[in-house]
């Protein structure tokens, strides 16, 4: 039911209430509201969004997948390991989704759809995790169900903002080069995988360290990520990689999780073999931190 009362203002308190602009004036500043949102937007790179929501898709669903099927009663928990790549993959592309314009920051009812759709994945996730490791369930299709979840989520995601890249005249906004800081993020990325990759294979053999190192890891993203929130002056290596770099990436992460959940199918890497791993990923980041980065050729 509308109210017959006039809009009413509400001042601070203490100051008279403002006067109404007449209605030119208003509609003036609503129409320049959209023109600000229009130039805003001609910065926020679309395809990019629409490309990286489908990586999302593609990286979550062997992500819960892998988890799904490897959490088996009794065998090894270093498939843990493999959640550490996927963390800093988020916060990687988050970081070249800012770079092009994207805004962190969601109306309510974008939070609220963010907030249900993870929800429900991580309430799939976990109660199959406990029945798989409870025996309750095996091997079974079933077991796709939060992968498959996440792969829609951000599909639907993906299809918005491809949709909305048709109509959209994009202008890349100028870029930082490859910093010292980047540079050495990258090595630190680099190193943390490498050891982690090593430390999977033996988790069996010595898992104090393997299990330290793991934390040591975890801690380390925790305090990248609060630091990039707070503080505008952390490297973001994201926002200025290439395709060296991002190849060496994707490559590392599948190495690990390789290693992390081949104890769960019953092959165990040697412990030898794992240490040659992890040597390779963190001479193959060590190389890639010096070769020129984004606006570098």
């Amino acid at each position: 039911m509308e109210s017959d009362r006039p809009f009413e203002q509400r001042p601070e308190a203490g100051q008279e209430p403002l006067t109404p602009p007449p209605s030119d004036v208003a509609v003036a500043y609503l129409d320049e509201a959209a023109a600000v949102g229009r130039r805003r937007d001609v910065y926020v790179d679309r395809r990019l969004s629409a490309r990286l929501h489908v990586a999302n898709a593609i990286v979550f669903f062997a992500f819960f997948s892998l988890a799904m099927f490897a959490s088996v009663p009794s065998r090894s928990t270093s498939i843990m390991l493999v959640l550490v790549p996927v963390l800093v993959w988020s916060r990687l592309q988050t970081e070249l989704r800012e770079s092009r314009g994207a805004q962190m920051r969601m109306t309510g009812q974008a939070r609220a759809w963010y907030l249900a759709a993870f929800v429900v994945i991580l309430g799939a996730f976990l109660t199959l995790t406990w029945l798989r490791i409870s025996g309750q369930i095996s091997v079974s299709p079933m077991l796709l169900i939060p992968g498959v979840l996440a792969g829609i989520v951000f599909g639907i995601f993906a299809f918005r903002d491809a949709r909305r890249s048709v109509r959209q005249e994009h202008e890349r906004p100028p870029r930082p080069p490859f910093s010292f800081g980047e540079r050495m993020m990258t090595l630190a990325i680099g190193v943390g995988l490498g050891a982690l990759a090593a430390a999977s294979a033996a988790w069996g053999e010595i898992p104090v360290v393997a299990s330290a190192l793991f934390l040591v890891a975890v801690l380390g993203m925790l305090l990248w990520f609060l630091t990039a929130q707070v503080s505008g002056s952390v490297p973001a290596p994201g926002a200025v990689w290439r395709a060296p770099q991002w190849c060496v990436f994707a490559g590392a992460a599948g190495l690990l999780a390789v290693v992390a959940a081949s104890p769960a199918f019953g092959v165990v890497v040697p412990g030898a073999i794992g240490f040659a791993i992890g040597t390779v990923i963190i001479a193959a980041f060590v190389v890639t931190a010096f070769v020129g980065g984004r606006h570098e050729e």
